[in-house]
């Protein structure tokens, strides 16, 4: 989701609304969290925030740190408010600084007061249905309020973990709100940087989002594990269907008995490489063979003429002293139709 961070003061010199709202503008249509840290600020520049806020539509508030004074109202605009553990929620009374000027604008000055703390307790009563005189009264107090204690009295919806350190709240409620907002500090980052870059986040990134991250990439994991599976399981459907067609040539070349067809296969299953370069190599031996003996005998017969016969005739091996590769070339039918034969020729051609 879409972040806007509000540390530090509203007005010149801190926050402006100006910038605030130029970054709302980039982002219409689309869901932003704005996170707070903010001691309050500039009174008219809050409104002008708050009103933003209210007219997107989209924000939700997450106090960090501190939301005091003006950030109190401008808190209210979000959809949801959440706080962090150790958050501080503190409102009081609208003040100006450092005036000059006469009793008569100085009646002007507190009549105008007197509107702005109207405004701000109608927000606040519309919120959390607090009866306005009661908050009229903590806003005299100047009331300071825990995470806890402003979820009870509906100033925001939840609380969430820490996200900025600060030392023991104890005191704090007779600090100033920019002594308070000064406290809070951002966490060290304990997440080794190995961590994160292996998961391919930023080196800060909280727990959230590593565990986001982690459980992204254990699920592209189960993806990719059914995505090789898939792929293992086709290529071995493609090995059996090659070596049927490599078994059936050779049988069908006479390198290999008919019989023997089940065990050749269950060859391929437990060694398809090497038994695909084997049976390969024996069935191109054979078939150059053949076709070295059949130019042979072109040959003697273009040379030889009817003479050829004879002396062919005669330079073969009597059938007694045939081995594998005899009866292969010269009587492959014969080969096949006799499985002992085939079994002695073997232990012959592999006992040399």
């Amino acid at each position: 989701m879409n972040e806007i961070l509000m540390y530090g003061e509203i007005g010149f010199g801190g926050i402006t609304d100006t910038d605030f709202i130029n970054q709302l503008n980039q982002l219409q249509g689309q869901d932003i969290k704005v996170r707070l840290n903010c001691p309050g600020g500039d009174v008219f520049q809050g409104y002008a925030m708050y009103n933003a806020i209210k007219d997107h539509g989209q924000c939700d508030i997450y106090i960090d740190g501190l939301s005091a004074s003006m950030a109190t109202i401008i808190m209210l605009a979000g959809r949801k408010i959440y706080a962090s553990k150790n958050a501080m929620i503190m409102i009081h009374n609208p003040s100006v600084g450092g005036y000059n000027g006469d009793s008569k604008k100085l009646k002007s000055v507190t009549q105008l007061l007197d509107k702005v703390k109207q405004l701000a307790t109608d927000s606040y009563s519309e919120r959390t249905g607090i009866p306005i005189e009661e908050l009229s009264e903590m806003l005299d107090e100047e009331t300071w309020l825990t995470a806890q204690e402003a979820l009870e009295k509906g100033f925001i919806d939840e609380i969430t973990d820490e996200v900025l350190e600060t030392t023991s709240l104890i005191n704090q409620k007779s600090k100033t709100p920019k002594m308070v907002f000064m406290n809070y500090k951002q966490k060290e980052n304990t997440v080794p940087k190995s961590l994160t870059l292996i998961l391919g986040i930023p080196n800060e990134s909280n727990p959230d989002a590593i565990l986001k991250a982690i459980s992204s990439l254990k699920d592209r994991n189960v993806s990719l594990e059914a995505e090789n599976k898939r792929i293992k399981n086709q290529i071995k459907t493609e090995q059996r269907e090659e070596a049927k067609k490599i078994t059936a040539l050779a049988i069908e070349k006479g390198v290999i008995n008919k019989n023997l067809e089940r065990i050749q296969l269950m060859a391929f299953d437990t060694d398809f490489k090497k038994t695909k370069e084997d049976l390969t190599n024996a069935i191109n031996e054979v078939v150059g063979y053949n076709i070295q003996m059949q130019n042979h005998k072109v040959i003697r017969e273009i040379v030889l003429g009817s003479k050829a016969t004879t002396v062919e005739a005669n330079a073969i091996k009597p059938r007694s002293e045939w081995n594998l590769r005899d009866y292969r070339m010269n009587a492959p039918k014969e080969l096949e139709s006799d499985p002992e034969l085939y079994k002695k020729l073997v232990k012959q051609e592999f006992n040399k």
